[in-house]
């Protein structure tokens, strides 16, 4: 088995099934495909289907999760604007 299906196959049995997130907006799919493939360009790797739809999942929960916390974060403060300071602190 080479490097390729062993991690094809890692990745199979984390994401099994794609799962349905809620997100009421989503990443566009070839920008993000496009900055991942110019980080791997150098290295001659590929990224499978289920790698690229992972990658896409976890963004925009990361998204969604960093903008809740902001959100917490503004509101605490009484304030109407989240600033760049309330998403750093989110992070």
């Amino acid at each position: 088995m080479t490097i390729d299906q062993t991690q094809e196959e890692e990745v199979k049995e984390v994401h099994k099934e794609p799962k349905e997130f809620n997100h009421t907006t989503q990443l566009p799919k070839s920008t993000v495909v496009r900055i991942i493939t110019e980080k791997l360009q150098g290295d001659g790797l590929k990224l499978a289907q289920t790698a690229q739809d992972l990658i896409l999942d976890i963004a925009m929960s990361f998204l969604d999760h960093v903008a809740d916390k902001a959100n917490d974060i503004c509101t605490e403060a009484k304030r109407t604007t989240i600033l760049p300071d309330h998403i750093i602190d989110a992070i």
